[in-house]
């Protein structure tokens, strides 16, 4: 009897275990670029102020077409843990703050935000190539925040995407 009794609970255990449930999570697109050219990404993530630095780094231009880069698209990341408000960062002396950031979505305890900085990016790279360092000089709430990521997106005469 003993046996019989701990076939039940052992069977639904295992069927519990295989039971497949459809995935929840799905892929969007947040910006999309089609042409010649490619993209810079870097990260950063510390509680120290400053934080970091932020890394783009663009192919250098043949003499022949010294400037042959345009950048299309850049998005500042920011993701925090226990989200009570929304993050505020410097990055090289600009503030994003609410007004800046764009919710992306929440899950337990994690949120994501994204900026447009594709003005104060472009307007330091440029048309050439190389690499630029832009320093996160402060995020709030320091000790809720994960890191940043900078994306660029980046047209070019001289690169092929794929």
């Amino acid at each position: 009897m003993k046996n019989k009794l701990w076939a039940i609970p052992l069977g639904i255990l295992v069927g519990l275990a295989t039971y497949e449930s459809p995935a929840k999570a799905a892929l969007l697109t947040s910006y999309q670029f089609n042409g010649r050219g490619n993209w810079s990404i870097d990260g950063v993530g510390s509680n120290n102020t400053p934080v970091g630095t932020l890394d783009v780094s663009l192919p250098n231009c043949p003499l022949i077409l010294p400037n042959c880069l345009t950048v299309e698209a850049a998005f500042l990341y920011s993701s925090l843990y226990i989200p009570t408000t929304t993050p505020t960062v410097v990055l090289d002396g600009t503030t994003y703050d609410a007004n800046d950031f764009v919710a992306l979505g929440s899950f337990l305890n994690l949120a994501a935000y994204r900026a447009d900085v594709t003005s104060q990016v472009a307007s330091k790279v440029g048309t050439g190539g190389g690499t630029f360092s832009f320093t996160v000089d402060s995020e709030n709430p320091n000790n809720f925040i994960d890191g940043e990521i900078l994306a660029v997106v980046y047209r070019s005469e001289e690169r092929s995407v794929g």
